[in-house]
Formats: structure tokens, C-alpha cells, sequence
């Protein structure tokens, strides 16, 4: 059996957390290159065209999706920095 202390796991935790907030970064990245702008101003932008993008629209459920986990893991890495974590 291998024992580690609260310390220990939390620093493999945020380290985990940190590869998946570097991922979804990525992801939005591409949204951002792909439609010039960020996820508010484009949401606005779509809400506001006349003409359908079926195109636009579904990146916007996927880009959605995104930085509602960025937003997700962000906190949880703040969690894991101040010790506010539990491990099954």
C-alpha cells in the first residue's frame, strides 16, 4: 500500500487540472482564431445576424461547452491551491 500525504495528492490533482484547463485553452484558442473575437462579442454577433449558420451555431454549442469548463476548472485548480479537496 502506498500512503501519500494531502499535500502530495493535491499536487497530482492540480497537475491534472492543469493539462485539462491547457486543453480547453486550446480549444477556445481555435474559436477565437477561427471567428476573430471572443466568446461574448461572438455569441452577441450570432444572436444579432439576420442570415442562419448552422456552422456558427453549433460552434457556438461546442465553444459554449468550453468556457463553461474553463470556467468549472478554473475553480477547481483554486480549490486544490487552497487545500479545499476531497479524494475518493
Amino acid at each position: 500500500m502506498i500512503t501519500m500525504s494531502k499535500e502530495e495528492v493535491g499536487n497530482r490533482a492540480l497537475i491534472d487540472c492543469l493539462g485539462e484547463k491547457q486543453i480547453l485553452q486550446e480549444k477556445i484558442d481555435l474559436f477565437e482564431k477561427k471567428y476573430g473575437t471572443n466568446f461574448i462579442d461572438f455569441n452577441k454577433d450570432l444572436a444579432a445576424s439576420e442570415t442562419e449558420n448552422y456552422e456558427a451555431w453549433d460552434d457556438n454549442i461546442e465553444w459554449s461547452a468550453y468556457e463553461k469548463f474553463m470556467v468549472e476548472i478554473v475553480a477547481r485548480i483554486e480549490d486544490i491551491k487552497h487545500g479545499n479537496f476531497q479524494m475518493a
